[in-house]
């Protein structure tokens, strides 16, 4: 997917064909392109084009958009062996020169679609075109007052643009044929049920001369003609289509005449099985393409007008681009300095207030101590530890009373049922020895000493002659 050229709100469109130009106006709205067409002129005099052309310009604040012709460039599918993209992108201009009727440095190349096929490859649909073409192209265009910031490539625009306005109704093959007074434009591509930006772009055609197809449905002298596109349709579709069964979309300025559609309808139903459609509008179908790439972008983005070629908006535009990303650096890089120079500052008065309230606590903790600067901590420790020996009294004063111990474990195994040979207190140790009637009875004289945080360990005996289990539990500290 691409994004547009140009930030841009409103596009004028050409659709220059021999003998006529027509202008479409596209303006965003909230709710997608609003489309117009504004121009359908016979051009026979530039001038009064010309004139009509400088009044759509005069409303302002938009850009132009238009097509190579199809047979005025050329499209390859390429395959790179490397499973990087990008050392694809560095071959495939060598793979492209190999394919190319003339020199790659005598043209304009575009990758509009590169992807990894997964199989240890890089596809890509390549699309160029003679820089002396597309220089004649503009000079034509000029002639009559427009200059397009997107030349965009014919079967590009109406392919993407059938599918944005006819999504897939399914797998299968499509092709769109614009019909003009002087060429028939066939795009073929596959849908595949996918989203139409994934739908498959497989080449563009432009079948010419085409101007006997206009004398009339059933005219005998016209025959020939017809038979000719036909021969030619059938040779592209064996050619590149995998399918008799394909969806055909008329749309161009033919497309509006119902005989003559249904006259080229009857002689393709030889070639295979035919799903027949019309695109609405179809006489301003390629400006609405054109339009609508230029604005939103998409899939399948094409814009000749690059390097020697580029249009001066364009190169303002990333000029300013530059210019404002270069003085958005120099910001931030006075930022940096400035608090690269007050950094120091803030770290010296972050220090200052640490070692003050250090020395606050410090002060607390051992008043009247005199407290070396840098050696707070340890002198703090040390004076708390000599001193506390004199708070031992108070300390112990507050721990559970052995008396309160022994009273509840006499009562623990007074409620058991336990017998006591035993029972001894030393210190942060204990040790009983005793019977009772079973092994569970045993097991709850533990329960004083575990509550107060003793590690206790309950040996049992069998039961004796005097059907008693006699037990030794000790105890103290837990490690």
């Amino acid at each position: 997917m691409s994004g547009p050229i140009l930030p841009a709100r409103v596009c004028l469109a050409a659709d220059l064909f021999a003998g006529g130009l027509r202008v479409g106006r596209s303006e965003c709205a909230r709710r997608g392109l609003r489309h117009e067409a504004v121009l359908d002129l016979a051009v026979e005099d530039p001038a009064p084009v010309k004139a009509k052309v400088a009044k759509l310009e005069a409303r302002g604040g938009c850009v132009w958009a238009a097509a190579l012709p199809i047979h005025e460039s050329l499209t390859r599918w390429l395959k790179a062996p490397l499973a990087s993209e990008a050392k694809a992108r560095r071959v495939l201009p060598s793979l492209l020169d190999i394919q190319l009727p003339f020199s790659i440095e005598e043209c304009v190349h575009l990758f509009p679609w590169i992807r990894p096929s997964g199989r240890g490859e890089v596809e890509a649909l390549a699309v160029a075109a003679r820089t002396s073409d597309l220089r004649r192209r503009l000079e034509s265009l000029a002639a009559l007052g427009i200059s397009p910031v997107v030349l965009d490539h014919e079967g590009l625009a109406l392919w993407s643009q059938s599918l944005r306005e006819e999504p897939p109704r399914g797998g299968g093959w499509r092709v769109v044929a614009a019909l003009y007074p002087d060429h028939l434009a066939l795009v073929l591509g596959q849908t595949d049920g996918r989203e139409p930006g994934e739908s498959r772009f497989a080449g563009a055609h432009s079948l010419r001369p085409v101007e006997a197809l206009w004398q009339g449905a059933g005219n005998a002298s016209a025959e020939p003609a017809v038979q000719r596109v036909i021969g030619r349709v059938r040779q592209i579709l064996q050619a590149q289509a995998a399918s008799s069964s394909i969806e055909w979309l008329w749309t161009g300025p033919g497309a509006a005449d119902a005989a003559l559609t249904e006259d080229l309808q009857h002689h393709l139903g030889a070639l295979g099985s035919f799903a027949f459609h019309s695109h609405a509008r179809p006489e301003s179908f390629l400006v609405r393409a054109l339009a609508t790439r230029a604005l939103r972008g998409g899939a399948w983005p094409c814009n000749f007008r690059i390097g020697s070629l580029a249009h001066p908006t364009v190169e303002r535009h990333l000029v300013r681009r530059s210019r404002g990303a270069s003085a958005a650096l120099a910001a931030a890089g006075l930022v940096l300095c400035g608090l690269g120079l007050a950094w120091p500052s803030v770290l010296e008065a972050r220090k200052n207030g640490v070692q003050s309230e250090l020395e606050s606590l410090a002060g607390r903790l051992a008043p009247g101590l005199r407290l070396p600067y840098g050696q707070e901590l340890r002198s703090v420790r040390q004076a708390l530890q000599d001193r506390a020996a004199l708070y031992r009294p108070f300390l112990d004063a507050f721990e559970p009373s052995a008396a309160e111990l022994l009273l509840e474990v006499l009562q623990t195994a007074r409620a058991a049922g336990l017998t006591l040979d035993s029972l001894g207190f030393s210190g942060d140790s204990v040790t009983a020895r005793g019977a009772g009637a079973d092994w569970d009875r045993c097991e709850q004289l533990a329960g004083p000493f575990r509550a107060r945080g003793l590690r206790v360990v309950l040996e049992r005996q069998d039961a004796g002659l005097d059907e008693k289990v006699h037990f030794t539990l000790k105890g103290g500290n837990a490690p």
